[in-house]
């Protein structure tokens, strides 16, 4: 997602992804992956890199943490693919980042073919502004929320 013509300061989520939010509103929900970032030396080590949210439309929503983990971003595939080749090349050409279809997950299975009522963010009163930390998918029985990990990468847990 291109932003750099946006004045919106870092920590907070730019008007493009605020409007991408607002156009998945009323879709169907088709699939989840999840892509984990780990290290061949530390394989027991893994971080929640990557979250594709899949919709029957064939519309995507793939939010990001960023190797800094300071805060979501939404990004394209291409971003996706790219930040994989980039994290594999540094590690000596092992593979960096693994896909899992969370598909089948207790969080995300019931959710299959419902439709998302919004995304709901939290607002800085002081600016007004939406922090790019956390986010609820609010979907028609219960809402999942995407934030970022002390531990870094993402945390995904039901609302």
């Amino acid at each position: 997602m291109q932003q750099n013509d946006d004045p919106t300061p870092e920590g907070f989520f730019k008007l493009e992804e605020l409007q991408t939010f607002k156009s998945l509103q009323g879709e169907q929900l088709a699939d989840i992956n999840y892509f984990f970032w780990h290290h061949a030396s530390t394989p027991d080590v893994q971080f929640l890199l990557f979250m594709e949210i899949l919709f029957v439309s064939e519309h995507a929503l793939i939010l990001t943490s960023g190797e800094d983990t300071d805060a979501l971003r939404i990004i394209e595939a291409m971003d996706l693919i790219q930040q994989a080749r980039q994290l594999m090349e540094r590690g000596n050409g092992e593979p960096a980042v693994r896909q899992l279809n969370a598909s089948g997950s207790a969080i995300w299975m019931p959710l299959l073919g419902q439709k998302l009522q919004g995304i709901h963010l939290s607002k800085d009163p002081s600016n007004q502004l939406y922090v790019n930390d956390a986010l609820l998918l609010q979907f028609e029985d219960h809402g999942v929320v995407v934030a970022l990990n002390e531990k870094g990468g993402m945390g995904v847990s039901q609302s």
